[in-house]
């Protein structure tokens, strides 16, 4: 039997996970992964980053275990359930994610699976498609749409519309026009 203390014996604390992923100097090879997380009814947009996809273990990590992140706030009223519940298919997983040279497909994969009433994961995808999209594109995000279908029209990715408008809605120029500004424009979203 494997409990969640054995689990963060052996892989960590997920909490140190999350804090190295949101802890990133990006730069125009980094990665992206954009997602909206449910705070107190309503959404929040969240670009978390990478500059090595094996750095995505850590967010993966974090995310496979929130629960359980959540659940140490009342470690007490919970004691019983961490000390007898076997998780050994979870610690399965998790190794699985450990070990894994990580390919931009094995990132897009486990986006487009996880499944949380929390988060929901939107986009994973790289900065120098940003800093690289055509004019036309960048006229397109200086737009407002209120709707996905809007962007499936126009045929643009919710994370990436949303990363560039909100840019162009503040500097008016095409990222690459200034890539320092950009990159510290996304260093501080």
């Amino acid at each position: 039997m494997i409990t969640i203390y054995d689990i963060k014996d052996k892989l960590g604390d997920p909490l140190d996970a999350y804090d190295r992923a949101q802890s990133i100097s990006i730069t125009e090879n980094s990665f992206y992964l954009y997602e909206l997380q449910e705070m107190f009814n309503f959404s929040e947009a969240k670009t978390c980053f990478f500059n090595d996809l094996n750095e995505f273990f850590d967010f993966a990590y974090s995310h496979e275990l929130f629960e359980y992140i959540n659940m140490e706030e009342y470690e007490e009223e919970h004691e019983a359930y961490y000390k007898n519940t076997d998780l050994s298919e979870l610690y399965s997983k998790l190794v699985s994610y450990k070990d894994r040279v990580w390919e931009i497909e094995d990132c897009k994969e486990f986006v487009n699976s996880f499944q949380h009433s929390s988060f929901e994961l939107i986009e994973f995808g790289n900065v120098s498609e940003l800093l690289n999209a055509s004019d036309d594109v960048v006229q397109k995000c200086k737009k407002y749409y209120s709707s996905k279908e809007e962007l499936v029209q126009l045929n643009l990715n919710q994370g990436f519309y949303q990363i560039m408008h909100e840019y162009l809605s503040q500097f008016d120029e095409h990222p690459k026009i200034n890539k320092e500004q950009f990159l510290d424009f996304l260093q501080d979203s």
